[in-house]
C-alpha cells in the first residue's frame, strides 16, 4: 500500500465475505508488517549465515541431544545431519582428553558461561582431527538455558604445521647443541693429547731425569701421538664419506683369520680390567672366506671391540660371526654401561656418544659409529645394535656372503674368469651408471682390463654415447637412473643394434625384477654389489673369445 506521505509500506490483507444491512459486502483488514518482515528476513539471513558457515555448528539442547547441525560440520566430521541428530555429540569422543576435561566443560557451559578449548575428536573414518571450539549456551526471556551452541573450527592441519615447526626447532636446537658439542670435544680430544706430547717432550730436557723416567714419559708421549692420530684420521674418514670420496678395495678376505688376529690383539686389554673376552666361529677356515675390504671389516670391528672394551668395567665381552641366509652376521656383546633407549636411534648420527656431558669419563670424538655404519652400508650390509641400561650392549652388522661353490662349479667358474679376461681385452663397454660410487667401483674393476670404457650417468646419456660410438660390443645397464630409466635405454639401445650384449646390473633383487630387464632387451642380469667374478662370468658367457 501507499500511504498518505507517499511511502510504500507491506500489509497484509484479510478479506472475508460478510452481510452489511442485509447486502452481501467484502470486509478487509490490512495491516502494516514492516517490522515483520525486517525479522523474517533477519532471521533468514541468520539461518543462512548457520547453515553456509565455513565452520561447524551443532546446536544441542540441554540434555546434550543434538538438534542440529549444519554443512561444515558435516564436511569436518563426515557425519551427515541424520546420522548425529537426536544423539549426544560425544560420538566424536576420541578418549584422548581425560574424564575430568569433558566434566569441567559440561559444568562451565551449565553455570551459563562460555567454553573455548581444542578438541581431539573421532572422524567417522576413524580417523582423528582437531577442532578450536567454542561452547555457548542460550537463553530464554527468563534467563533460563534453552540450548548450548557448538562452533567447531578444523584446526587439524594448523596443528600439524605446528606440530612440524616444533620438530624442526627442536631439531635445530639439537643440531646446534651437537655442533657445539663437538667443537668443544674437538678442542679436548687435540688439546689433551697435545698437553701430553709438549709437555713430556719439555720434561725430556731435564738433564737430571733418570733412564726409567725417560722410557715413562716417551711411552706417554706415543700414547699422546696415537690418540691425536685416531682422532685425525676419524675426521679424515668422515670428510670422505660425507665428500662421497668414499673408496672400496674388494679382496678374498679369511674371516676366521680377522676375528682371531683381533681377538689376539685385544685379550691382554680385557684382561688387564679384568673382563672376559670370547670369540666364536661358524665356519671352518677353508669355508670362511668372503669378498670384501679387509681394511674396512678390520675397522668396524676394532672400533665396536675397542667400544665395547671402553664402556665395560665388569663382567665380559664376546665377539664373532653367524651365517645368516646369504650374509654373514657378526656381533660385539658386552656387559657395559648400557645406552639409553632414547639415544639408541641416535647413536650412528655424527658426533654422538652414549654420554655427553661435559664431566662424562670417555675419550673420543663421536665419529667411530658414523664411520662404522658408512663403511657397512657401502659394503651392502646393515648395522643395529641392542642394548639395555646397565645391563650391556650388543651390536649387530652383516656382510654379503656366497656359499662356496663345489668342484664342478668351481671350475667352471676359474674357466670363466680366464675365457672371461680375455675377452675383456678386446670389448669396449660403456657402463650406464648413476651413482658415483658405482661409477668408480667398475672403473677399478675394469679399466685396464678392457679395449675401451665409456662412462654415462643417465639413460638418455647412455643412448646418446652408444649411438655416437658405434663400436661399443658390451653395455652394462644400471636399471635405476634419472631423465631415462634402464628398461627404457636397453630397448632404444636394442633398436639401434639388436647383437650387442646389455647386461643389466641393479640393486632390485626380486625375480620379477629380472624377467622385466630381461623382456626389456637386456641378455642378462646380475645384482647389487657386483662380484668381480660374477661379472667376467657374466662377460664370458655372452662373449666368445
Amino acid at each position: 500500500h501507499t500511504t498518505k506521505s507517499g511511502k510504500n509500506i507491506p500489509v497484509e490483507i484479510n478479506s472475508t465475505l460478510v452481510n452489511y444491512h442485509g447486502n452481501k459486502a467484502i470486509m478487509s483488514i490490512a495491516r502494516d508488517i514492516s517490522e515483520r518482515i525486517k525479522i523474517e528476513n533477519r532471521l533468514r539471513l541468520l539461518s543462512r549465515s548457520v547453515e553456509q558457515s565455513p565452520v561447524g555448528i551443532i546446536i544441542a539442547n540441554t540434555e546434550g541431544v543434538i538438534e542440529y547441525v549444519n554443512n561444515a560440520f558435516t564436511k569436518i566430521s563426515g557425519y551427515s545431519p541424520k546420522e548425529v541428530i537426536g544423539k549426544d555429540p560425544q560420538i566424536l569422543k576420541s578418549n584422548h582428553h581425560p574424564p575430568e576435561f569433558y566434566e569441567n566443560l559440561w559444568n562451565t557451559i551449565k553455570s551459563g558461561k562460555e567454553w573455548h578449548g581444542e578438541l581431539k575428536n573421532n572422524h567417522k573414518n576413524g580417523d582423528f582431527f582437531w577442532t578450536d571450539v567454542s561452547i555457548s549456551p542460550i537463553f530464554d526471556n527468563k534467563g533460563a538455558i534453552t540450548h548450548f551452541v557448538f562452533v567447531h573450527e578444523d584446526i587439524t592441519e594448523k596443528k600439524q604445521m605446528i606440530d612440524n615447526l616444533v620438530t624442526a626447532k627442536e631439531k635445530a636446537e639439537e643440531s646446534d647443541r651437537l655442533k657445539s658439542a663437538f667443537l668443544a670435544n674437538m678442542s679436548h680430544e687435540i688439546r689433551t693429547p697435545m698437553n701430553g706430547i709438549m709437555g713430556f717432550t719439555e720434561l725430556l730436557n731435564e738433564p737430571k731425569l733418570t733412564g726409567k723416567e725417560k722410557k715413562e714419559y716417551i711411552k706417554i708421549i706415543q700414547k699422546s701421538g696415537q690418540r691425536m692420530l685416531s682422532t685425525i684420521n676419524d675426521l679424515i674418514e668422515i670428510s670422505k664419506i660425507e665428500s662421497g670420496a668414499l673408496e672400496l678395495k674388494l679382496t678374498q678376505v679369511k674371516i676366521n683369520e680377522q676375528i682371531e688376529f683381533l681377538y689376539k690383539f685385544f685379550k691382554p686389554e680385557t684382561e688387564s680390567k679384568g673382563l672376559t673376552f670370547k670369540l666364536y666361529k661358524a665356519l671352518p677356515d677353508e669355508q670362511a672366506i668372503v669378498e670384501t675390504d679387509q681394511e674396512k671389516l678390520y675397522g668396524v670391528l676394532t672400533n665396536l671391540i675397542r667400544n665395547a672394551i671402553k664402556y665395560t668395567h665388569s663382567g665380559g665381552i664376546e665377539t664373532g660371526y653367524r651365517l645368516v641366509h646369504n650374509s654373514i652376521e657378526f656381533f660385539v656383546k658386552d656387559s657395559g654401561i648400557g645406552i639409553e633407549e632414547n639415544r639408541q636411534q641416535v647413536i650412528f648420527d655424527r658426533f654422538v656418544q652414549a654420554d655427553t656431558s661435559i664431566t662424562k669419563p670417555y675419550e673420543g670424538a663421536g665419529l667411530g659409529l658414523s664411520i662404522a655404519k658408512a663403511y657397512i652400508e657401502a659394503l651392502g650390509g646393515k648395522i643395529w645394535l641392542q642394548s639395555e641400561i646397565g645391563k650391556g650392549t650388543q651390536f649387530f652388522f652383516t656382510i654379503p656372503f656366497a656359499q662356496k661353490m663345489n668342484s664342478k662349479s668351481h671350475k667352471e667358474s676359474i674357466e670363466n674368469k680366464i675365457n672371461g679376461t680375455a675377452v675383456l681385452k678386446n670389448l669396449t663397454i660403456l657402463v650406464a651408471e648413476d651413482d658415483a660410487a658405482g661409477q668408480m667401483y667398475l672403473s677399478e674393476l675394469l679399466k685396464g682390463k678392457c679395449k675401451k670404457l665409456i662412462f654415462a650417468e643417465n639413460g638418455k646419456e647412455a643412448v646418446q654415447l652408444f649411438t655416437e660410438n658405434p663400436e661399443i660390443d658390451l653395455v652394462l645397464m644400471d636399471i635405476k637412473m634419472p631423465e631415462m630409466d634402464g628398461y627404457e635405454a636397453t630397448a632404444k639401445i636394442k633398436e639401434l643394434n639388436p647383437d650387442v650384449v646389455v647386461i643389466a646390473q641393479s640393486a632390485y633383487a626380486l625375480d620379477a625384477d629380472k624377467r622385466k630387464a630381461l623382456d626389456a632387451g637386456c641378455d642378462d642380469y646380475i645384482t647389487k654389489p657386483v662380484k668381480a667374478a660374477l661379472l667376467i662370468e657374466k662377460i664370458s658367457k655372452n662373449h666368445s673369445v
